[in-house]
C-alpha cells in the first residue's frame, strides 16, 4: 500500500510531467507559463512531501 503523502507526491509529479510534455510539443507562452508557474513548483512540493514521509517513517521505526 502506498502512503497518502507518497500518492500525492506521485500525482504532483505526473501532473508536472504532463505540463512539461505539453510545453515541449506545443511551445507557447501559455504552456511555458503553466509549466514554470505550476509544473516546476509541483516537482518541488512532491519532493518535499516524499522526503517528509520518509523521515516520518524513519522516526516511527526508531532510526532517527
Amino acid at each position: 500500500m502506498i502512503p497518502p503523502l507518497c500518492r500525492l507526491s506521485l500525482a504532483l509529479v505526473l501532473f508536472a510531467t504532463i505540463l512539461g510534455l505539453a510545453a515541449l510539443f506545443k511551445t507557447t507562452a501559455l504552456t511555458l507559463g503553466f509549466f514554470g508557474g505550476i509544473g516546476i513548483p509541483s516537482y518541488g512540493l512532491a519532493a518535499s512531501l516524499y522526503v517528509f514521509d520518509v523521515f516520518r517513517d524513519l522516526k516511527r521505526h526508531g532510526v532517527l
